[in-house]
């Protein structure tokens, strides 16, 4: 019997897994290894960044997938591969023999190339690791806002989000990023009626500052002209600042004499 590995938990592994639950492999015994159980699918993830979808819309269950086509799934990582004998070595100890092998990890940034940006920085792949930064960002606003309702003194806390680079995904996560935590500020505002008269609400309000640094000139140069222009026109209504023909060079966990720009938190998106 032959051994396929299936070596991480992409979009064509779980179209492979739906597709071996009608039509199995004969004489095959199949191993999926991944490091999570649901799996981001990535052309939803700006709507989840905004919102828009819950994370059970927006994920792939790999667990079920792999059951219902009677494959093993092993949640684990895999830190080395020996191509000579076949052999792949897991981060939990575990290794793994192979006939047949097929990798579908993704690809995650260098971010060598940016002092810091390892220990200060959050790319945007692998999205998992992503997500569990976004999560820790939302629950923050949402306890500050809570507690700004609370607060007498009437002294909001603040939020600075820095994206580093501005291709289309950037642009997107900058824009959904904003959508979601102005929501979540709206709400809280909205709740607070002694404090907010009106409905009316105003992006100026709060402290929440989106900066955008991108290295060329012009946003979308690739695109069309008016892409870009309307895009900034769009970010620019958000309150989201953008800096153009800039590029990072260090990421340091506080603000620093020079031309540097304060932030609490850093997604580095090197598209």
């Amino acid at each position: 019997m032959r051994k396929l590995v299936l070596v991480g938990g992409g979009h064509s592994h779980a179209i492979a897994l739906n597709h071996f639950i009608n039509q199995p492999l004969i004489n095959t015994q199949i191993t999926l290894i991944t490091d999570v159980f649901q799996a981001p699918y990535s052309g939803m993830l700006p709507g989840y960044i905004a919102g828009f979808y819950e994370h059970t819309e927006c994920h792939i269950d790999l667990n079920k997938l792999a059951r219902a086509a009677g494959i093993e799934i092993v949640i684990t990582g895999v830190t080395k591969l020996d191509v000579n004998n076949q052999q792949i070595i897991c981060s939990n100890g575990q290794i793994f023999t192979y006939d047949l092998l097929s990798i579908n990890t993704g690809s995650t940034p260098d971010l060598s190339q940016i002092i810091g940006a390892n220990n200060y920085g959050t790319p945007v792949k692998p999205v998992p690791q992503f997500l569990t930064a976004w999560q820790d960002i939302l629950e923050y606003w949402k306890h500050a806002q809570n507690d700004d309702q609370n607060n007498d003194q009437n002294e909001e806390k603040s939020l600075t989000i820095t994206l580093v680079g501005g291709g289309a995904g950037g642009v997107e996560l900058a824009l959904n990023m904003q959508q979601q935590l102005a929501n979540i500020d709206k709400l809280y505002k909205l709740k607070s009626k002694s404090k907010y008269k009106s409905r009316n609400y105003k992006l100026e309000n709060h402290k929440l500052k989106i900066n955008l640094i991108h290295r060329n000139l012009d946003l979308l140069p690739n695109y069309n002209q008016q892409v870009g222009k309307y895009l900034r026109n769009l970010l620019h209504d958000r309150g989201i600042e953008i800096y153009l023909g800039e590029s990072v060079q260090k990421i340091v966990p506080k603000n620093k004499d020079g031309d540097s720009l304060p932030s609490y938190h850093c997604t580095v998106n090197q598209d």
